[in-house]
């Protein structure tokens, strides 16, 4: 069996304020050479690195994300602030062009994108497929863009992106159907979803990431039946177990 590669759920958030470039920067000084993070469009189309449609539980302001221009975020902290108090002080909700540049100064590590589902009920899929994609622009060889939507991921595909993750809601035939007419390079699924052993996992051309994870025990478990990414928010935790694959070499293997 080989070691796992572990993805940092929102960056390292449970140490630091998810999605932010403080939480990306933490998991990449922990070893973590995959990150995943999410993206919303603000008013004016800007895209910005947050996983809410409402602001108020990382920022404790009302309302939601893609009723506020990107002037308005850039004076609203994401400090977790229910969950870390003051801990934090001036943790700016990013720009997702920021997180590429921040990417863009390390060459071993990939992102897995998600392009929420808020966002594209507002916008459509062609506004927002296009401002993600210019978004990533500096680092899109090392992006996966994913998404429960697959419309979307085709969307994506036609404009460029080599590789899609799609994200299941339900483990059942009709998805698998979907998922084999689709073909993406990653199924992304939350564990618990899926049937325990001994059943094995439905095969492909894609590689099985799951969700979410603090135990590293149970987590190489789940590696034992072919899944080949582990996703957490605790990946500096994870990184100290020896199961796991570390170093900066992994980015170019599988993404």
């Amino acid at each position: 069996m080989e070691k796992p590669h572990l993805i940092a759920h929102r960056g390292y958030s449970s140490r630091y304020p998810e999605n932010t470039c403080l939480a990306i920067e933490k998991a990449i000084d922990a070893g973590a050479c995959y990150v995943e993070f999410d993206v919303q469009l603000t008013v004016d189309g800007v895209p910005m690195v947050f996983h809410d449609a409402e602001l108020k539980r990382t920022t404790g302001i009302d309302g939601r994300i893609m009723d506020f221009t990107s002037r308005e975020l850039a004076g609203i902290d994401a400090n977790e602030e229910e969950r870390f108090g003051r801990k934090f002080e001036n943790i700016p909700i990013p720009t997702l062009a920021s997180v590429a540049a921040l990417l863009e100064k390390r060459s071993n590590v990939s992102a897995f994108v998600e392009i929420k589902k808020e966002s594209l009920d507002m916008f459509g899929v062609p506004r927002v497929i296009s401002a993600v994609i210019q978004g990533i622009a500096p680092v899109q060889d090392r992006c996966v863009i994913i998404s429960y939507d697959i419309p979307v991921l085709r969307s994506a595909r036609a404009n460029g992106i080599t590789k899609i993750g799609l994200v299941l809601t339900t483990y059942d035939e009709l998805s698998r159907s979907a998922t084999e007419a689709l073909g993406p390079e990653f199924v992304i699924c939350n564990y618990q979803k899926l049937p325990p052993p001994p059943a094995a996992l439905w095969t492909g051309r894609w590689q099985w990431a799951l969700y979410e994870f603090d135990d590293p025990e149970l987590a190489l478990t789940w590696s034992k039946r072919g899944v080949d990414f582990i996703e957490t928010m605790a990946v500096g935790d994870l990184l100290k177990h020896p199961g796991f694959r570390q170093g900066a070499d992994v980015a170019d293997e599988s993404v």
